[in-house]
């Protein structure tokens, strides 16, 4: 099976895309409480900086307790 081919359009576009969602889950460490103290717990599980910020960005895995909560 080959490789997928994709347009420098559609590279560049996710490339800002993963920009965006990088930088917001480095705010939302900043300045979330909650958001701190995930990324804290993933850091002590020897997880990369990066990569906790990656797991920061996926919703679902960032605030299981919060999903089940209603505003």
């Amino acid at each position: 099976m080959g490789a997928l081919a994709l347009s420098p359009q559609l590279c560049l576009g996710l490339i800002h895309l993963v920009d965006a969602l990088h930088m917001q889950a480095s705010a939302a460490v900043l300045h979330d409480p909650d958001v701190r103290a995930y990324y804290q717990q993933l850091r002590g599980r020897d997880i990369a900086h990066n990569a906790a910020l990656r797991q920061i960005a996926k919703p679902a895995r960032r605030h299981p307790a919060r999903l089940s909560q209603k505003p």
